[in-house]
């Protein structure tokens, strides 16, 4: 997957939970309709229509990024290379207490970013994308 901003993390976890993107017929105004049928503001600027539109910054916002970690079941750790987000697999049930680790590994769908909040995000599109 190519690096994605912000706002196209945003577009796509709005499209996975059932926001509506419009688009006019020459492609330069967006508008959000959340699931429950809410029209946000018509916008030239796509920031401002998912604004308006009340779409969550779950790139941003630890509490609406950790509702996305509860809903797949995705763990979150600190590495050398930033936060990883995953759904974790145990391998054996135990904790290295010299080490301080459990064994175990990320199954598929994990996302290494510099931020918490972005891995997650990631980690979620994958999860919601391989799911179906």
């Amino acid at each position: 997957m190519t690096e994605l901003i912000n706002d196209e993390i945003r577009v796509k976890i709005a499209e996975l939970k059932g926001w509506k993107k419009e688009i006019d017929h020459i492609g330069t105004w967006y508008t959000f309709i959340s699931p429950s049928g809410m029209k946000g503001y018509t916008s030239k600027n796509i920031t401002k229509a998912i604004e308006t539109a009340g779409v969550p910054n779950w790139p941003v916002d630890i509490a609406a990024a950790w509702e996305l970690a509860i809903e797949a079941g995705l763990s979150v750790m600190k590495s050398k290379n930033g936060y990883i987000a995953g759904r974790f697999d145990l391998d054996q049930e135990y904790l290295d207490e010299e080490l301080g680790i459990v064994d175990g590994h990320f199954s598929r769908g994990y996302a290494v970013s510099d931020t918490a909040t972005r891995a997650i995000c990631l980690a979620y599109i994958a999860w919601r994308e391989a799911k179906g």
